[in-house]
């Protein structure tokens, strides 16, 4: 666990206990920043502590937990260079005040305190890969911690679960926009600057970025190209040549184009790659054929049967009830990853971005199989009340089946929908999220996935990530974003950018078939899209085939699994004495599962938040 924390006030009460909530193992090391109106303090992996992430210059301490990459104002192009991430921060901020954060490319949380005017700023990254949580006392001090566990073990700091949010997260998987499931906390807003007066206790808001869609008309082999160089550019920024470095390698596209990229740009590059699997299925073979393709060593990370066991212990103690713990992939692997190299790469988010892989599709439901074709085309929708409808209905991956949970005490359908709906608001010339501002429908529309990264319910491997060990994710690039929102609609939807890279940079990777839709990346769009509408056709065709994927059938694993009504009965006192569980309808809900009627995310949710820490610190 690594993040930064502080409070403000004259308080006599240490941090000790909140600090302590950014330490997860030994790999870690921290620095702490302590006077009579302020303290702060950030936690960083040991290899990268070779500098102080807390500087004082003119005045001003500059504090960062993350990774800055690039400068991309006065029409150039500035890298870091030698310089250490919080310098380069902090030079920025010397040399241009706040305006440098319209044209920093990075993913972080940074603080910086103005000594001289005694204000307090905390600054989120535009999609708030890193994100700031913050309270404030009865005496209107601020407490934040990029650790959402951490705030309550403040003894100022007074909340509770909020069951407004809390339902949400039951029901959605996580929590959208700067709200969280406890109250008084919100999450900084993303893009943005919070501002405290030390002295008037104020806090000002100011946002220097926002995600806004401009499609251009282009020539398709054009935008490729650009592609291509744009994500040399990213990748070359993310070696540091005196490092060793791994890759987690799936058998599809998005780590195939970083692998096909970092061979390309480093031909002597010595490149492990991982693979997660229960065997050397189908998605297996194929990650091994692309690594001994490129040369690079194979390493199958093989899953045993009380993997999902591990997973929930190990990442219960930094969860921030944003996502199942099932989607904590790479834990219980960090140890032995750790221990042979020193930063590995991650291809996440590659759809959410280039494909809108979590935005409303059209769609129909086919007879008899009760399986629904999704169309590579945006629903005609033009209003936020539509956008709602569609989310409460559970298009695709964006809403998940929208079902509340049957063991939640006394919610009503209709109002868990009508205090959803009051959380979205056209008005102000701008669209209005859970707190989160959009200029408009179209921007919130193409973006709502990715503004702020924690609204993806994917986010949880993200965070489960950055939070274990040093890793690069070279399509969250801001860069990356803000190419992706020029991009028309056609070019999102019915063309594969990363597989026109791949088949550019390395045209025999292309000549290798994608596990999902068996056909090799180097032919259509139209083919592959095919080849995987007929593989999910025959998964629900034949559901006894055994699983070819990367990730393992969860559903079957839950059922088959006795680690989970294990679960229930060890928090069975805890349960019967919640004020919104249902003990009975939890033993019926897994006994359905049991039977066959597939009652996983239910579950998921359940044990989620069953295993949180947060449960026992709020006597809720």
């Amino acid at each position: 666990m690594v993040g930064l924390c502080g409070t403000t006030g004259k308080s006599e009460h240490s941090m000790q206990n909140m600090s302590q909530k950014l330490h997860y193992n030994d790999y870690e090391c921290n620095y702490k920043y302590l006077d009579e109106k302020l303290k702060i303090e950030i936690v960083q992996f040991k290899k990268s502590f070779t500098t102080k992430p807390l500087v004082e210059e003119n005045e001003s301490l500059i504090g960062l937990w993350g990774d800055i990459y690039s400068y991309e104002g006065e029409n150039k192009k500035t890298k870091k260079d030698h310089l250490s991430d919080v310098k380069y921060f902090s030079d920025k901020y010397r040399k241009h005040g706040f305006n440098f954060l319209k044209n920093i490319n990075g993913e972080f949380a940074g603080v910086i305190y103005d000594k001289e005017n005694e204000k307090l700023h905390l600054i989120s990254d535009p999609l708030s890969t890193h994100p700031i949580f913050y309270t404030r006392t009865e005496n209107k001090d601020l407490v934040f911690s990029t650790q959402l566990q951490s705030l309550p073990l403040h003894p100022s700091v007074k909340t509770s679960f909020d069951l407004k949010y809390l339902y949400q997260f039951f029901t959605y998987e996580r929590v959208l926009g700067n709200k969280t499931p406890l109250k008084n906390i919100e999450q900084v807003h993303p893009g943005s600057v919070l501002s405290y007066d030390l002295n008037s206790k104020k806090i000002k808001n100011d946002i220097y970025w926002t995600p806004q869609y401009n499609p251009r008309k282009r020539n398709y082999s054009k935008v490729v190209r650009e592609f291509i160089d744009l994500f040399k550019d990213v990748v070359r920024g993310r070696i540091d040549e005196d490092l060793s470095y791994g890759l987690y390698l799936s058998g599809g596209s998005d780590s195939r184009l970083i692998l096909a990229t970092l061979r390309d740009l480093y031909p002597d590059l010595d490149l492990t790659c991982y693979h997660m699997n229960e065997r050397m299925n189908r998605e297996a073979k194929i990650a091994k054929k692309v690594a001994e393709k490129s040369d690079f060593d194979f390493v199958l990370l093989r899953r045993d049967e009380d993997y999902l066991k591990k997973v929930l212990e190990e990442y219960s103690p930094i969860s921030l009830l944003s996502g199942w713990f099932s989607q904590v992939h790479s834990l219980g692997f960090i140890k032995k990853i750790k221990n042979e190299v020193d930063v590995i790469f991650n291809g996440l988010n590659a759809g959410t971005i280039l494909q809108r892989g979590h935005t409303p599709k059209k769609r129909v439901k086919i007879p008899y199989i009760g399986y629904y074709f999704y169309f590579p085309k945006f629903p005609d929708i033009s209003s936020i009340e539509d956008f709602i409808d569609i989310y409460i209905g559970g298009n695709g991956a964006i809403g998940r089946k929208g079902k509340i949970p049957s063991y939640l005490k006394g919610l009503k359908k209709r109002d868990f929908i009508s205090s959803f709906q009051s959380e979205f608001s056209n008005q102000e010339n701008c669209i209005k999220c859970h707190g989160v501002r959009y200029a408009s429908f179209d921007d919130f529309f193409h973006s709502f996935s990715f503004y702020p990264i924690t609204n993806d319910q994917g986010y949880i491997a993200y965070h489960s990530e950055v939070n274990s060990m040093a890793t690069e994710f070279p399509f969250m690039d801001r860069r990356i974003v803000n190419f992706s929102l020029r991009l028309p609609e056609k070019f999102l939807l019915q063309k594969n950018l990363v597989n026109s890279a791949i088949k550019e940079i390395n045209p025999q990777l292309a000549k290798i078939k994608h596990p999902s839709s068996g056909i090799p990346l180097k032919y259509s769009w139209n083919l592959q899209f095919l080849g995987k509408k007929l593989d999910m056709a025959k998964k629900k065709l034949f559901p006894s085939q055994k699983w070819e994927g990367p990730w393992g059938d969860v559903e079957e694993k839950i059922s088959e699994d006795y680690f989970v009504k294990e679960k229930i009965y060890e928090n069975k006192d805890f349960i019967k004495n919640c004020r919104f569980l249902d003990w009975d309808k939890i033993l019926k809900c897994y006994s359905k599962h049991r039977k066959c009627k597939n009652r996983k995310e239910e579950l998921l949710s359940l044990l989620t938040f069953i295993e949180n820490p947060l449960k026992n610190m709020l006597n809720d």
